[in-house]
C-alpha cells in the first residue's frame, strides 16, 4: 500500500464509495405492503437448500421501498448469507462485511459462531441439499475472512468447534489454509518500534532537514498506524477506547500527542524570540506539506500544537514570523473549522488522489451521531439501515 508521501507518483482517484446495489432483491418471496411504506417479506422456505424447516422459520425481513434491505433478524441473515440462492445475493458481500463488522453491538462472538456452526451441521448431515459443496465453501470462506479480518474474535476453541463440525472431505482443506492464515501473521516492523517508542529529537532547523521531509517521515508513520486501524475499532471507539478493544487506535492517538508536545517543546526551546520564530515557520511549512501529500492527520497535529496557548500568548516572537506564512498558516486553520459540519474539510477530502490519512476527529464526530440510532428495530430485528452508514 502506497504512502501519502508518494502521492504524486500516485495518481489514483478516490471514487465515491457506495453502500450497496439498488437492484431488485425480491425475485422468490411473496410480500405485503405495510402500513410505513416498507415491504415486510415472507422468506421462502429454502427448500432448495433444507438449511431450516417450516416450522422454524418464523423470520421476517424488511425491505424500503427501493428494494434494499432494511432490518432482519440474526439466524435468518445467517441462512441467507450462506444460502446458494438468496433474495439477498447481490448485496452479500456488503452485507457480510456489515456482520463482522457490527456484530458486537448487537450480539456476540460466541452467539454468532454458534448459529453458523448449526447450519453448516445441518448441510454436512442432510441429503436435500443441492450444490453442498458450494455451500460449505461458502461458510468455510466465511470463517476464514472472519479470521483473517478479526483475528482477535478467535480463539483455539473456535478453532477445534469448526474443525470437528468438519468432515474429512472439507477438514484439510481448513487446517492448511488455517496454518498459512497463521504463518502470515505481522511481525512487528522498525515503524511499529519507532512509533512505539519516542522518534523525536533536537533538530538544527537551520540545516538538518526540510520542511518536507519532516512531513514525509510524519506522513509516513501516520500512515502506517492509519492502515491498521481497522473498522471494528472505530466502531468500537464510540463506547471507549481502550489497550484491548481499540490498540491501533490508541497507538495514534498517542503518536497525535507525541507529536504536538514535540512540536511544542521545539519552539519553546530557543530562548531568543528570533530563533523561535523560524522553529515557527519550519513548522507552518511542515503543516502546508502534511496538507499537500494528504496527511490531514498529520496536518493538523501540526497546526494544534502551533495553536496551544503556550505558543500562542509568543507575541514578540509572532511579530518576527513571515507574514505570508502567518497568511498560510490561518488558511490551513479554516480548513478544519467545526462551521456547517466540517464542510470545507469535506469537501477537499472528497478531492483528494488515494491515499491519505483523514482526521479522526470528524470520523469520531460521524460514528456518535450514527450511534445515536438504535442497534435494533421495535420487533428485535437487526436494524441494517444504522449499520449501512
Amino acid at each position: 500500500m502506497a504512502s501519502p508521501a508518494k502521492l504524486k507518483k500516485d495518481k489514483k482517484k478516490k471514487g465515491k464509495q457506495r453502500s450497496c446495489s439498488s437492484a431488485a432483491l425480491l425475485t422468490s418471496a411473496d410480500s405485503r405492503s405495510s402500513f410505513d411504506g416498507t415491504e415486510r417479506v415472507h422468506i421462502r422456505t429454502l427448500s432448495s437448500t433444507s438449511l431450516v424447516s417450516l416450522e422454524d422459520l418464523e423470520e421476517n425481513i424488511v425491505m424500503d421501498d427501493q428494494g434494499l434491505l432494511k432490518s432482519i433478524t440474526l439466524k435468518q441473515l445467517v441462512i441467507e448469507l450462506i444460502s446458494k440462492s438468496s433474495p439477498l445475493k447481490m448485496e452479500s458481500q456488503v452485507l457480510t462485511k456489515m456482520l463482522l463488522l457490527t456484530h458486537g453491538m448487537y450480539t456476540t462472538s460466541e452467539e454468532l459462531m454458534e448459529l453458523i456452526l448449526e447450519q453448516l451441521r445441518n448441510v454436512l448431515i442432510s441429503d436435500e441439499v443441492e450444490d453442498k459443496d458450494i455451500v460449505v465453501y461458502k461458510i468455510v470462506s466465511f470463517f476464514l475472512g472472519w479470521m483473517k479480518d478479526y483475528p482477535n474474535d478467535w480463539n483455539e476453541d473456535f478453532e477445534n468447534e469448526v474443525s470437528l463440525a468438519l468432515n474429512h472431505k472439507y477438514l484439510d482443506q481448513w487446517t492448511e489454509t488455517l496454518l498459512s492464515l497463521k504463518q502470515g501473521e505481522e511481525e512487528e516492523t522498525l515503524i511499529d518500534k519507532i512509533a512505539n517508542e519516542d522518534p523525536f529529537s533536537r533538530i538544527d532547523y537551520g540545516s538538518d532537514f526540510s520542511e518536507e521531509e519532516i512531513a514525509e517521515q510524519l506522513s509516513l508513520i501516520n500512515f502506517h498506524l492509519w492502515k491498521k486501524v481497522s473498522g471494528r475499532e472505530l466502531v468500537l471507539s464510540v463506547k471507549e477506547k481502550t489497550e484491548e478493544t481499540t490498540p491501533n487506535l490508541l497507538r495514534m492517538i498517542i503518536f497525535f500527542n507525541k507529536t504536538t508536545g514535540w512540536i511544542s517543546s521545539e519552539v519553546l526551546y530557543p530562548l531568543k524570540p528570533s530563533e523561535r520564530a523560524k522553529v515557527i515557520e519550519k513548522f507552518i511549512g511542515v503543516a502546508l506539506k502534511s496538507r499537500e501529500i494528504n496527511d490531514y492527520y498529520g496536518c493538523i497535529a501540526v497546526n494544534s500544537a502551533l495553536k496551544t496557548p503556550a505558543i500562542v500568548r509568543l507575541k514578540h516572537t509572532w511579530k518576527l514570523v513571515s507574514p505570508k506564512l502567518i497568511e498560510l498558516h490561518n488558511e490551513l486553520d479554516q480548513l478544519f473549522v467545526r462551521d456547517n459540519n466540517f464542510k470545507l474539510y469535506r469537501n477537499a477530502l472528497n478531492e483528494s488522489d488515494i491515499p491519505c490519512i483523514p482526521y479522526l476527529g470528524v470520523i469520531f464526530q460521524d460514528l456518535i451521531m450514527v450511534n445515536e440510532l438504535p442497534n435494533k428495530t421495535s420487533d428485535g430485528q437487526i436494524n441494517i439501515l444504522k449499520f449501512r452508514r
